[in-house]
């Protein structure tokens, strides 16, 4: 994109849903602060969609950002098409003027005479084939974009076999209570909860009784009289379960 853009060319950057344009829409200005840019899709005003498809059209937004209907924008000088995502269904509209967005950013591109940029860390099984089979280049990000990110534990169930309490599985209960007391924070005391310690009452409080498998506790040691809550004096959704300065021993 930087490279198009230095060439004064248009870039079309399409993404599957209208809920990501707005933080794309940020980076991207954070990241080409100087480009003129145009955003096109159904919940804008249609007053400021008129004008932004006019201004790609002229040539004067030299970055269009869109979903599937900013694929039909006239660009005249188009040197990049990006589609992010491009496994996502959102890009298929299937009532009306049927078409799929996707295939028809490589049939434009191919038109122009200018790459397109198919991007999905899970890609469709339509474009891994071509892909596969040589018609697409295949280039593949080896590296995570943050060093320490990591791959959750994933453990599969067989709800056939076990039963479900509030719809939940008991193992999923035990999981969410194990999380939820590693990272949780006492709320009169700030003391960080961690497994091997006392329960707190404020992060064992949010967790469903089904899932208790003891009474809630303070996280001070187990001693309510050190805890800020015997202090504390502003309104707390935990007050009635809270030890008192007048009533602690």
């Amino acid at each position: 994109m930087a490279k198009v853009l230095a060439q004064g060319r248009q870039v079309l950057f399409l993404l599957p849903e209208i809920n990501l344009t707005p933080q794309l829409l940020k980076r991207v200005e954070n990241r080409f602060a100087d480009v003129p840019t145009a955003v096109l899709h159904s919940q804008m005003a249609a007053g400021k969609r008129t004008q932004d498809y006019l201004r790609a059209m002229l040539g004067q937004a030299k970055l269009v950002i869109g979903t599937r209907l900013a694929v039909f924008t006239p660009m005249d000088d188009v040197g990049l098409i990006v589609v992010d995502e491009e496994h996502d269904g959102s890009f298929k509209q299937d009532n009306e003027l049927r078409y799929h967005a996707r295939d028809l950013a490589v049939w434009r591109a191919k038109q122009s005479g200018c790459p397109v940029v198919l991007g999905s860390a899970t890609p469709s099984l339509e474009s891994w084939h071509k892909a596969q089979s040589g018609a697409y280049r295949l280039l593949q990000l080896t590296e995570r974009a943050h060093a320490s990110a990591q791959l959750p534990q994933v453990e599969i169930l067989n709800v056939g076999r076990l039963k479900a309490r509030q719809r939940l599985l008991a193992a999923s209960l035990a999981a969410f209570e194990t999380e939820l007391l590693k990272r949780a924070a006492c709320r009169w005391c700030t003391s960080t909860v961690a497994v091997s310690r006392p329960r707190c009452f404020a992060a064992t409080a949010a967790i469903p009784s089904a899932a208790r498998t003891a009474p809630p506790k303070w996280c001070c040691t187990n001693a309510p009289a050190n805890c800020a809550a015997t202090t504390a004096t502003t309104a707390n959704p935990f007050r009635s379960n809270a030890p008192t300065a007048a009533t602690k021993t």
